[in-house]
């Protein structure tokens, strides 16, 4: 995953557009999660089938803020984290609600490319529909 193995993960960073996170290699969790959604966005994904998350989740430090990216793929929702702040994970480890389960404390804010709301993952997955 590009992304995640070719962009280093430097949480102190301030967010950039993605551009500037191709050109400079590095990013926030949030830059890199926004990150992968352009590029999904770029390959066709529709707009309400990509998101960034922002949230707390459990890490080895105790709970953090954080954001990573959720995106339905052929009927199917994933849960996405570039950062690699939890681990390093494929592109499939974490369908439906498994990172959710194993990893959110809270969640703040769900964003997209045409739209911003405050929005619980935790509650808009309550099926295996792909909105």
């Amino acid at each position: 995953m590009y992304v995640r193995d070719q962009i280093r993960f430097e949480p102190w960073r301030s967010v950039q557009r993605p551009s500037a996170v191709i050109r400079e290699k590095a990013a926030s969790c949030l830059g890199k999660a926004v990150l992968l959604c352009s590029i999904y966005r770029a390959m066709g994904v529709e707009p309400e089938s990509t998101f960034v998350v922002t949230g707390q989740v459990a890490s080895e430090r105790g709970t953090v803020e954080h954001a990573w990216v959720s995106l339905v793929y052929d009927g199917r929702h994933y849960q996405q984290d570039p950062s690699n702040l939890l681990g390093h994970f494929d592109f499939d480890d974490f369908p439906e609600r498994k990172y959710s389960r194993s990893f959110i404390r809270s969640e703040k804010y769900c964003f997209k490319d045409q739209g911003f709301a405050v929005v619980s993952q935790l509650n808009r997955m309550t099926d295996n529909s792909s909105r």
